[in-house]
């Protein structure tokens, strides 16, 4: 009785249907400051750098009518760095209670969609709101040639890895350079000398 009673309800049961952002717009708010513009332009471009797809960025006091687009405002509420993230049957909402909770926002979409050449994706919608725990959120970089890895590093790699970090929610990063006492540049370093 139970099993006949529960496939109908299954089969009536709306479906979350993913949403095709491949030619979405990407939204900020008209009085947009400097900041939350870099987030919508963070996501563009790893978007970008991710589907060979390069969504248009503008400012707009609404969604547009017509098409699917990622809209990015800034709420202005606490908790501090907190954001929340709506989705509808035309797009996504990242709603940041400050600046960062912007990008922190941004972050957590881009790490949810499907991105690979041609496509952008949302598997399954996204409604949720969340805040960090702590304040402080740091990870140390060792710049020296222990590590086998950041001492060899461009500066676009160097760009490219604290971009990600805070993507993922990181707002502190700690460089910690050579001891006096060891190479003032480490061997393999395609970067000039500190000074």
């Amino acid at each position: 009785m139970l099993i006949r009673g529960l496939i109908p309800a299954l089969l009536c049961a709306p479906l979350a249907l993913a949403l095709d952002l491949s030619n979405a717009k990407i939204l900020s708010a008209p009085n947009a400051t400097p900041r939350e513009q870099l987030a919508a332009r963070v996501l563009q471009e790893e978007i970008a750098r991710r589907a060979q797809i390069t969504l248009p960025l503008s400012t707009a006091a609404a969604p547009p009518a017509a098409g699917p687009a990622i809209t990015l405002r800034n709420t202005r509420t606490a908790p501090a760095e907190g954001f929340r993230i709506e989705t509808t049957a035309t797009g996504v909402t990242i709603h940041g209670n400050d600046e960062r909770g912007l990008l922190f926002g941004a972050g957590y979409l881009l790490r949810k969609l499907e991105l690979e050449r041609g496509r952008i994706n949302l598997p399954s919608p996204l409604n949720l709101t969340t805040a960090p725990q702590v304040k402080l959120r740091g990870h140390q970089l060792g710049y020296r040639p222990k590590t086998n890895s950041y001492d060899g590093w461009n500066e676009a790699q160097w760009e490219q890895y604290i971009r990600e970090l805070a993507l993922f929610g990181t707002n502190a990063i700690e460089l910690i350079l050579p001891a006096p006492t060891t190479t003032p540049t480490p061997p393999t370093s395609p970067l000039p000398p500190w000074t």
